[in-house]
């Protein structure tokens, strides 16, 4: 769930998982193990949020309208 969040919001802005881990310092893979994970890194989470331009609570919702997001590049 977080994963497909992240994942269509990295695409919308033209940058892949891979390399959003590689920028951020996270093993390979690590984004997509936090389906999986019973916690999640509150650090990582707000590292990925910085990244993409968006509020780290965004990560979180389940079923997103990605079209109602406001990225901070965007305003």
């Amino acid at each position: 769930m977080i994963y497909q969040t992240i994942k269509d919001i990295a695409k919308k802005q033209g940058l892949p998982i891979r390399q959003l881990e590689h920028d951020l310092g996270f093993a390979n893979g690590t984004i997509n193990k936090w389906d999986k994970a019973s916690t999640l890194s509150i650090p990582k989470i707000k590292a990925v949020a910085t990244k993409l331009g968006i509020d780290p609570y965004t990560l979180l919702l389940v079923g997103l309208d990605l079209d109602s997001v406001e990225l901070k590049n965007e305003r």
